[in-house]
């Protein structure tokens, strides 16, 4: 029997100019069964406060805590969690950092621009994980470096609490995660709980018998959760008659600089696409204390965003074509070395504005990571679906669109993923002049743990 379809879909957003969505990290859990499997409106499920009924077609899950718990404690894990410790949640941080870096070593192999999430694929691929078994379990959780479901679904809920800390001063910080289930599939309640510690409410729509009204409906829900920045991360054919399920993660940041590049000092100066064509682009400045080292033939600063322990590392090869071998050498050991050399010094950074977009489909990346019978027709997803006559599920597609946007201000960045199933973040001295005019690499993560939100590298800026 030809398995349904099962996609994962992760969209990540961030730039300085554009308005922000709401706050949302996930919406308020549902309490009773849901009516029809008519789609929402891709604003229904977000609430400042506890729900005390479900929100349309949300299915029915344990009892949970709203989001905004988490502001004045860790929020309460559902039934079956495992609540992380802190040796865990440190090895988790190293953990998805390699996932992170390990699919940008893939990506990074095709020229241009690179933006990705290891954060917002991690989420959309672990809520898959929870109800996967066998030897799909086994090589997703080797992939994506996970513990068993009940370990990882408290360590997502752990992660989820430590990002919404991490909110800018006057910006934003969102990660949405849902997860769309065909009216005609048949649930665990058991799968259901778990999903919700990664901020993953399950709603009922019309994906085998109307899969193009349901790609609307997703395309909205991301383009609201981004600012409008992925507004079409899935694309036309993505959904089918097989499609049963489907879980969307978006990422949104927007932060503005702590050292803010006067906007009158940008100027058109020289930048060496790909390393080699010059090409005039806007080109920032800024003279500051900032945090600066110099290993491995390249300078990296580190700019700190205001009010949230968020920062951008910028990494430049000293060899203007050289930003290959900083790809190679990037891993979590010299990630965590070049990190640990940062010295307060006084920085000339001259640095271009640039803003784009990249993605597309991640299922040749994941298979060469080692997840490849989630994509067969052996795979199992039992722990998903309920009753003796239930549903296969395979995953048909895992799609990852960025957009990222960096300019005087600060930084706007939008991430999604999505998996589709179907059946089968004063010193005196001269200062040091760090100048980027050749292809360079970004890290942003968050400094008090470490982990990584966003990594890329930006070889044309125009």
């Amino acid at each position: 029997m030809r398995a349904s379809s099962l996609a994962l879909l992760a969209v990540l957003a961030g730039c300085a100019h554009s308005g922000p969505p709401s706050n949302e990290t996930s919406p308020a859990p549902a309490s009773a069964p849901p009516p029809s499997a008519t789609a929402e409106a891709p604003r229904a499920e977000a609430s400042a406060a506890p729900a005390t009924t479900p929100a349309k077609n949300e299915l029915a899950t344990p009892a949970t805590p709203p989001p905004e718990a988490s502001a004045a404690g860790p929020t309460p894990l559902p039934p079956g969690a495992v609540a992380p410790t802190e040796a865990s949640t440190t090895a988790d941080v190293r953990a998805g950092n390699g996932v992170a870096l390990a699919m940008y070593s893939r990506a990074r192999r095709v020229p241009g621009n690179v933006c990705l999430s290891g954060t917002s694929l991690r989420h959309a691929l672990g809520v898959a994980y929870l109800g996967a078994k066998g030897e799909t379990a086994k090589e997703m959780a080797k992939a994506l470096a996970l513990p068993s479901p009940e370990a990882a679904a408290g360590l997502g809920a752990q992660e989820l609490d430590e990002w919404r800390k991490a909110k800018p001063a006057g910006g934003d910080l969102s990660i949405a995660t849902r997860v769309w289930i065909d009216d005609t599939v048949a649930v665990a309640p058991s799968y259901l709980g778990l999903a919700i510690a990664y901020g993953a409410p399950a709603e009922r729509i019309a994906l085998a018998s109307d899969p193009e009204k349901a790609r609307s409906t997703m395309n909205a829900w991301v383009s609201d959760r981004t600012g409008g920045k992925i507004t079409d991360l899935l694309g036309k054919g993505t959904l089918d008659a097989r499609t049963r399920m489907l879980v969307t993660n978006a990422v949104y940041m927007k932060a503005r600089w702590a050292e803010p590049f006067p906007k009158d000092a940008t100027k058109n100066e020289s930048f060496r696409v790909e390393g080699r064509t010059p090409a005039q682009v806007p080109t920032m400045h800024l003279t500051a204390q900032l945090r600066y080292a110099a290993a491995d033939a390249n300078k990296l600063v580190e700019l700190r965003y205001d009010g949230t322990p968020l920062a951008m590392l910028l990494v430049v090869p000293d060899d203007p074509a050289g930003v290959a071998r900083a790809e190679q050498a990037l891993s979590v050991d010299t990630l965590e070395k070049w990190t640990k050399g940062l010295t307060q010094r006084k920085v000339a950074l001259s640095m271009p504005r640039f803003s784009f977009t990249a993605g597309g489909s991640l299922n040749d990346t994941l298979r060469d990571m080692g997840i490849r019978t989630a994509f067969s027709d052996r795979a199992d997803f039992g722990g998903i679906v309920a009753g003796e006559k239930a549903q296969k599920l395979n995953v048909s597609q895992v799609v990852q669109r960025t957009f990222l946007a960096v300019d005087e201000v600060g930084t706007e960045a939008a991430a999604a993923t999505g998996v589709v199933m179907r059946t089968t973040s004063l010193d005196m001295s001269a200062p040091v002049d760090v100048k980027i005019d050749r292809p360079f690499l970004f890290v942003l993560r968050d400094v008090t743990r470490g982990r990584i939100l966003f990594v890329g590298r930006v070889s044309d800026p125009r």
